[in-house]
């Protein structure tokens, strides 16, 4: 039982000094590849305190809705409604407008 105890404090102490991380992964993180030509199809909201399409606070019984940006950490805060259909509708516009101009 000595020997066994012996032979496995050995085998921990050989791992702890070897690399454990896997070849096939990165050692240090990278960042995420932007995709070009998104961000500005995301407007910019100066005050994320106030609704990005009426401008006016969240209330309790009004509250604010997160939606996600292509960029890292960034939302953009508005009303679930009406002000979230209004925005939908005028992001579909822009994509509308965007893919003719490329016709």
């Amino acid at each position: 039982m000595a020997a066994a105890v012996s032979r496995l404090k050995g085998r921990l102490g050989a791992m702890q000094g070897a690399r454990l991380t896997p070849k096939c992964l990165p050692t240090q993180a990278q960042p995420a590849p932007s995709k070009p030509g998104i961000e500005h199809l995301v407007p910019a909201q100066p005050d994320p305190s106030l609704c990005l399409m009426c401008g006016k606070p969240g209330e309790p019984r009004r509250a604010f809705a997160a939606i996600l940006t292509p960029r890292k950490d960034e939302f953009l805060w508005l009303h679930l409604d009406p002000c979230h259909a209004q925005y939908v509708r005028q992001q579909t516009k822009r994509a509308e407008s965007l893919v003719a101009e490329a016709y």
